[in-house]
């Protein structure tokens, strides 16, 4: 891995460019492009971002868009979501959609895909914990530039930063999750949202369906501002954001933390064992091996 095409003065500019302006270098899936499904969500900011997809997405959605070139990098969970599902009686449509699951793993293992454990700080608690990231080569800048202003006295108060996109959606749930959790919040709009609307009322109403729930509450914060304050908010968060990336990339401190970092990069491998043995123990092996076939024939 030759990281240090990704630290030359021209490819920091261009990262630079890309937070500026919110858009990313797409993963080089295009050689598998006839045999990935057409996965429409993708190319919604809301499925773009690593924060919603902790709380609100089902697992096969992250590798499906990492595919389609619409993420920077995202966490994938160890205990690999729905592959555990993978059983002789389960019905057959589960296993084809498990088995598109590993589809997308196999491809991924074919690109220029990384595994890095990211240093995530939890300063309040002074602990540390690891979240698992997959990151292709192109944009390993952009995971570790999250990285060095996650770990940084200077920088920290932006977390969280440059991966997400700073879109609307993840304001309205972020607030959601706060009043829920009764989280302590320095947002300029947080007060008045509780206090103005009837959001609490409605978040801690009994609902049936949470879904509805969620659904009331969006329109009830709609209905007071048009989420004008919030607005305010993500403009002053992604200008001091882009502010802090043209101080922090060209610096030779960001560099050596790059380099350093770069060592602990694997690169991404699929498990072929253990998947033909899972496919084999729910009667799928046929089709697995017909998967294998019709990637490798790409």
């Amino acid at each position: 891995m030759d990281i240090h095409k990704l630290i030359t003065p021209s490819y920091l500019k261009r990262v630079e460019t890309h937070i500026i302006k919110r858009t990313t270098t797409a993963v080089p899936y295009k050689k598998y492009d006839k045999i990935i499904h057409k996965i429409p969500y993708c190319r919604k900011p809301v499925h773009m971002n690593y924060f919603y997809y902790l709380f609100n997405m089902i697992n096969d959605d992250i590798i499906d868009c990492l595919l389609k070139g619409k993420l920077r990098y995202t966490s994938i969970q160890n205990d690999h979501g729905k592959l555990k599902k993978l059983k002789k009686d389960i019905p057959l449509s589960l296993k084809m959609k498990i088995l598109h699951i590993i589809e997308n793993r196999y491809i991924m293992s074919k690109l220029d895909i990384y595994t890095y454990k990211m240093r995530v700080s939890d300063r309040n608690r002074k602990k540390t914990f690891y979240n698992n990231n997959i990151v292709y080569f192109n944009n390993i800048i952009y995971l570790l530039l999250s990285q060095y202003i996650m770990l940084s006295n200077k920088y920290y108060k932006l977390y969280p930063n440059i991966y997400l996109t700073n879109n609307i959606d993840n304001s309205i749930y972020g607030l959601y999750l706060n009043i829920v959790k009764n989280t302590p919040e320095t947002n300029i709009y947080f007060k008045e949202y509780r206090q103005k609307t009837n959001i609490e009322t409605i978040i801690h109403q009994n609902y049936n369906d949470e879904s509805k729930k969620y659904d009331d509450y969006v329109a009830e914060l709609k209905k007071y501002d048009n989420f004008k304050l919030m607005n305010k908010s993500i403009n002053v968060k992604i200008q001091n954001i882009n502010n802090a990336v043209k101080e922090i990339l060209h610096t030779q401190e960001f560099k050596d933390f790059v380099l350093e970092e770069s060592k602990k990069f694997k690169k991404y491998k699929f498990n072929a064992t253990l998947y033909k043995n899972m496919c084999k123990k729910a009667g799928i092996l046929k089709e697995y091996e017909n998967m294998i076939k019709k990637v490798d024939s790409c």
